[in-house]
């Protein structure tokens, strides 16, 4: 199994749709005033929504390629995005609404197995 997509409500949806298409690389599939639509890789999809009073709350996992999280690492330094945690096989991460965001290898990542 695995995530066919994720829906982040947020009280800014451009600034949100701007931060994750900087910091992941991915292009702006379809864009309306109260959101959008981020392709990830695989046709997996990210919907940026409109919030209401309550606000953000969700953290987020990501699985990638060692390379990529390399590469998003740095962007991450480039852009000076608040980095939470930073592990070999992880790099935890804040988003401007506060949302903490996870960048993993299957080695750093929830399912991993235990290493001998």
């Amino acid at each position: 199994m695995r995530l066919s997509h994720l829906t982040l409500r947020t009280t800014q949806p451009g600034r949100i749709l701007s931060f994750y298409r900087a910091v992941l690389h991915v292009e702006v599939e379809r864009r309306e005033d109260d959101g959008g639509t981020l392709t990830l890789a695989d046709g997996q999809r990210l919907f940026v929504e409109q919030a209401d009073e309550t606000g953000p709350g969700v953290q987020l996992w990501l699985r990638t390629g060692p390379n990529t999280l390399a590469r998003v690492r740095q962007r991450l330094t480039d852009l000076d995005v608040e980095v939470v945690d930073d592990a070999p096989h992880r790099v935890v991460f804040v988003d401007p609404d506060g949302r903490r965001v996870a960048l993993h290898t299957a080695r750093g990542g929830p399912e991993a197995q235990p290493e001998d």
